[in-house]
């Protein structure tokens, strides 16, 4: 096992810098603990204060901490210990039942000051994260969100650091995972050539964001990692980058995500709005950084996920415009869409945008803004009769094969768990705003979730009872069951009433509980049935899809799936939903107009209707063997 001798011999002039320490997947993951280790063998002052459990993806949300009423996560802090609170023997290792940025708030304001006897602290440390945070990832994430709060709040310098390498682990799993050992020994040479650099040790309203690759291959050992300057989104619309190695425009994370060499990226980010900071702040991080940079001139080895793929180059990171071009479309996608819901909305909303969208879309909100300033004077127009829909022969983005669709949105997803990324479909319809809508349920040739959890409403003690919970019911019964609905006792993922039990559920008055979350049964949805045991068959790996605004949504697969696999899947809805639009023509009109594939952290990217291209070489088995 790897051990801290190498960072433990650091000089002893940084024993006196303070560090905040804290992550959005809670205060006993692996991760978190081995750099702590790695920071004090070091010599630094550290006090961690992160989140009770794992709270990923909760951006910059604060919240005052509750008492909680279960364990801490992997049993590191017992039930009913209060809404914060420290190891027994350990004073510097702190929990916070809330989010990153409130366990960061706690540390700075709270946990330190009580051990620095008084003093504030001098440098805040977020992660490493299990998983990368790069380009669209950013803006969510827990771990960013916390040192942004640091250093754009607060004043303080701030890291954000991220592994693409997944799993989560107790904090005391023997042995050590490797991929702790790597990362924490990483991000201590980083701190340290930070804090070696001097006071100040970042510019003003900066935090730095830094993802390390995969832990796998040759790269096992720290001493194999190259660091890379980059850039957070893509610079289309922006200003110029700082000068590095005869170019003013630096390399994105993604596109040093997708190479498969050992690089670690340092993105120099603006706390104010977690993108990419302006070339006057970059320049200055570059001066401290400088000498432990590999110039972006010399060849670096080619795209991971892209490999296969002829039109790829294999030169060096200033020479990938491939794949600007290929992310290009995408931001002018994002921007439209941004337009388009400013548009349509009654006022002006400035703040709903996020600028994080992408360069194009903050000036296109911009624009939109001013139109729609000017238009509020007059008179307002009545919306129109049917939902607006693009011209698809005229918008400004084209359209992907399914192949390509995929391919691009596994690049967003690189470092995620396959199994916790879902494909996402979206169906525009033209349709009339003030028309029935389509509401159903659809069972897939390869089911999103295929372990469904079913109750069974009906007479308790009776053959219908006894047949359902054979059947592999989690719950059946009358008033047992309402009773444990009221209280959230039981959680299940469809709810099936027996056509004899209908009186008794809807003088159960369970509409307000089941109804927002989809739950309560009907008729129509054919969740009030006289054979319960067919309805539940019948259910399993069945996926519910309602129309809004003129708009089906459906989480349509797994990051992991084929292209085949997604194809049938995408297949077997599309042609439901054109039967069921012809069923009630006579109603309405309803036809389907643009097919929008997505995912999890991922734009939408709106599909030709092939599978692949006849002049695209990417093959589905290719596709699918990346993963």
């Amino acid at each position: 096992m790897k051990s801290f001798v190498s960072v433990a011999l650091l000089p002893l002039a940084v024993q006196a810098v303070r560090i905040v320490q804290s992550n959005d997947d809670g205060w006993a993951e692996s991760y978190i603990r081995t750099f702590n280790d790695a920071l004090n063998s070091a010599g630094y002052d550290v006090v961690l204060s992160a989140p009770a459990e794992n709270k990923s993806g909760s951006s910059s949300r604060d919240e005052n901490p509750k008492d909680r009423k279960t364990p801490c996560q992997y049993d590191s802090c017992p039930a009913n210990s209060g809404p914060a609170g420290s190891d027994p023997k350990r004073p510097d290792l702190n929990w916070v039942n809330s989010f990153p940025v409130t366990s960061m708030k706690y540390g700075i304001d709270t946990f330190g000051p009580s051990l620095w006897d008084g003093a504030a602290p001098e440098l805040a440390v977020t992660g490493p994260n299990v998983g990368s945070n790069i380009w669209l990832q950013v803006p969510f994430s827990g771990t960013v969100g916390a040192a942004c709060y640091a250093a754009h709040e607060v004043g303080i310098p701030a890291i954000a650091f991220s592994g693409a390498s997944g799993g989560n682990t107790a904090f005391n799993a023997k042995p050590v995972p490797e991929r702790s050992l790597v990362y924490a020994e990483l991000a201590t040479t980083f701190v340290k050539k930070i804090t070696d650099s001097g006071k100040p040790y970042l510019p003003k309203d900066v935090y730095l964001n830094v993802n390390f690759p995969k832990v796998e291959g040759k790269c096992t050992d720290a001493s194999k990692f190259q660091w890379v300057l980059t850039r957070i989104n893509s610079g289309l619309l922006s200003e110029r980058d700082t000068e590095w190695c005869g170019e003013d425009r630096l390399p994105t994370e993604t596109e040093i995500a997708l190479k498969s060499g050992c690089y670690a990226s340092i993105s120099v980010g603006d706390a104010a709005d977690k993108t990419t900071a302006d070339a006057a702040r970059q320049k200055i991080v570059l001066e401290k950084i400088k000498d432990m940079l590999v110039p972006t001139s010399e060849p670096l080895e080619q795209p991971r996920l892209f490999a296969p793929l002829p039109y790829h180059d294999q030169g060096p990171v200033r020479q990938s415009s491939q794949f600007r071009r290929i992310m290009a479309p995408i931001d002018r996608c994002l921007a439209s869409m941004a337009r388009l819901s400013l548009l349509q909305t009654s006022r002006p909303a400035i703040p709903s945008i996020p600028k994080f969208l992408a360069p194009a879309a903050a000036q296109q909100v911009r624009q939109a803004s001013v139109v729609r300033i000017r238009k509020t004077a007059k008179k307002k127009k009545p919306l129109p009769k049917d939902f607006k829909r693009h011209n698809l022969n005229k918008r400004e983005f084209p359209q992907y094969s399914l192949c390509e669709a995929m391919r691009i949105l596994r690049a967003v997803e690189v470092g995620e768990p396959p199994a916790s990324i879902k494909y996402e479909l979206h169906i525009n319809l033209k349709t009339a705003r003030n028309g029935p809508v389509i509401k159903n349920s659809v069972r897939l040739p390869h089911p999103v979730q295929s372990d469904w959890q079913i109750a069974v409403v009906c007479p308790e003690g009776s053959e219908i009872a006894r047949d359902a919970t054979a059947a592999g019911a989690v719950a059946v019964g009358q008033e047992t069951l309402f009773e444990a609905i009221r209280q959230e006792k039981i959680n299940f993922d469809r709810l099936i009433c027996h056509e004899a039990s209908e009186a008794a559920l809807n003088k159960a008055g369970l509409g307000k509980i089941l109804g927002p979350k989809g739950l309560m049964p009907s008729k129509r949805m054919r969740t009030i049935v006289p054979d319960v045991v067919k309805s539940m068959r019948d259910s399993a790996g069945a996926a519910d899809y309602r129309e809004r605004q003129g708009v089906i949504r459906l989480a349509i697969g797994q990051l992991g799936y084929s292209p085949d696999q997604l194809k049938n899947n995408i297949k077997v809805l599309l042609a439901k939903i054109k039967a069921e639009c012809t069923e009630i023509s006579e109603e309405v009109h309803k036809e389907v107009h643009e097919v929008i594939l997505s995912t999890t952290h991922g734009p939408g990217i709106s599909l030709n209707g092939n599978l692949k291209d006849a002049e695209e070489k990417i093959t589905p088995e290719a596709l699918s063997s990346i993963m």
